[in-house]
């Protein structure tokens, strides 16, 4: 796996870059150093489709994170 930089948000969320510095790599590097992570995360559930535009689907075991610091009122 093409893993750098695993950062844990102060939200919750993980923030996972697919290379040493993504922001000076190739568009072909990103995608492909993607399709082999995914491979490896996708079987987790928590990962929506967005395959069909305007037709979100979240994952089977999506469950989303609500914090009081929420700009959004649920």
């Amino acid at each position: 796996m093409y893993l750098h930089n695993i950062l844990y948000t102060p939200w919750g969320g993980v923030q996972l870059d697919l290379a040493p510095h993504p922001w000076e790599s190739n568009v072909e590097t990103l995608s492909s150093n993607q399709l082999s992570v995914m491979k490896h995360l996708e079987p987790s559930g928590i990962f929506g489709d967005y395959t069909k535009f305007l037709e979100y689907k979240p994952g089977a075991n999506w469950k989303p994170i609500l914090h009081q610091t929420s700009p959004l009122k649920v």
